[in-house]
């Protein structure tokens, strides 16, 4: 029984955090030079998404994005400064009423030689009402970790109800190339190389307060950028507490 209710719930808790969302919806305000990679300005971003599942918890996230572009005299050298907040609201929390019985479990499972019917409905029903006491109420917000926010740690390495993150990156452009003409929609090609350093800050917490902004989880690292007219091809190396993470991405991490 015990085996069968650590299963059921860590299964719950898995299928909470890798469920896709079924709306996504924010607005982008851009006051910066350039789209794709730009040099100057500020941009700020909202976006609010949420979770369902059928007998699982739903809930609503929020995230505030802020990043300001701070460049030298000739434009080949940016500061970049970006601030990340998420919070999560529940919406409908798995209830009771959701749970299986016994009898409709019994009715269901097949029997085993090893293992009693009973023995496995128990563990089921068990598991349903640990995570119905201890997860159920509880909600994600946006994660830490992976190619855009604490790269040197595994992707949502880092999730609790809240979270926060702040991030400094300078980027240093080299042999820039660009070759105008005029073709419809198209006007050049511009291509580039770019070496940028960066570090980065990160808490989750279960609350907003005090802890969400202390304690900070660390990342440090370098990265190696292929620019082109629409598309940043993005190579990262970064190194924190619990070991190093090479990131191999498409666009900007902010």
């Amino acid at each position: 029984e015990e085996e069968f209710s650590k299963f059921i719930k860590n299964l719950l808790k898995y299928y909470n955090l890798t469920r896709i969302f079924i709306r996504r919806q924010g607005f982008n305000i851009d006051l910066t030079d350039d789209r794709i990679d730009p040099r100057r300005g500020i941009r700020f971003k909202f976006e609010n998404y949420g979770f369902e599942g059928e007998g699982l918890t739903n809930y609503r996230v929020e995230d505030y994005s802020f990043t300001s572009y701070i460049p030298n005299k000739k434009l080949d050298s940016v500061l970049v400064a970006n601030i990340f907040y998420s919070s999560s609201t529940v919406l409908n929390a798995l209830g009771e009423e959701k749970l299986w019985d016994k009898k409709s479990c019994l009715d269901q499972i097949e029997s085993t030689e090893r293992i009693s019917n009973e023995t496995i409905c128990n563990g089921l029903i068990k598991g349903f009402n640990e995570f119905n006491e201890t997860e159920a109420n509880n909600s994600i917000a946006t994660t830490l970790g992976g190619p855009n926010r604490l790269r040197s740690y595994p992707i949502s390495r880092f999730y609790d109800k809240y979270s926060f993150f702040a991030g400094l990156e300078h980027r240093i452009y080299f042999q820039e190339v660009t070759t105008p003409f005029n073709f419809i929609l198209e006007k050049g090609v511009y291509e580039g190389i770019q070496l940028a350093f960066f570090h980065e800050i990160g808490q989750v917490s279960p609350t907003n307060d005090s802890s969400l902004y202390k304690n900070f989880k660390t990342s440090t690292g370098m990265g190696f950028r292929l620019l082109f007219t629409s598309v940043v091809l993005r190579a990262d190396y970064a190194t924190g507490k619990e070991g190093d993470e090479i990131t191999v991405f498409i666009g900007y991490g902010f």
